[in-house]
């Protein structure tokens, strides 16, 4: 099998594949839907970036194009760990200091014990 080189390839090996032209219009829908399923699982090295972020009060905005979090580090370099939100809801009676562990809440991540890690 040769590669593919641009997307009008693929729609003409897509056809070809399927014996099907006469659906060729939903064509572009179906590479769409697939492109779709393969960026929720796939990884790969080009789409890591590394971003700081400002944390105040526990609490900081994640970037736009998030998808998870592969190691969360202080402002110190020391690696803290990923906790499920109702442990970080559990351990709200503990003091400040160095963050122990984070959870995702939304578009936002959550360090505790909150403060400003600067």
């Amino acid at each position: 099998m040769s590669s593919i080189a641009d997307y009008a390839a693929l729609l003409v090996d897509a056809g070809e594949y399927s014996g099907r032209n006469d659906i060729a219009h939903l064509f572009p829908r179906f590479v769409g839907l697939a492109e779709l399923k393969l960026n929720r699982m796939l990884r790969v090295s080009e789409m890591e970036a590394t971003t700081a972020l400002s944390v105040v009060e526990g609490d900081a905005p994640l970037p736009a194009d998030y998808l998870e979090a592969r190691q969360v580090l202080t402002a110190s370099g020391r690696p803290i760990r990923a906790m499920a939100l109702q442990q970080l809801a559990g351990n709200g009676s503990a003091g400040a200091g160095a963050p122990l562990g984070y959870a995702v809440v939304g578009n936002r991540i959550r360090a505790f014990p909150p403060g400003n890690y600067g």
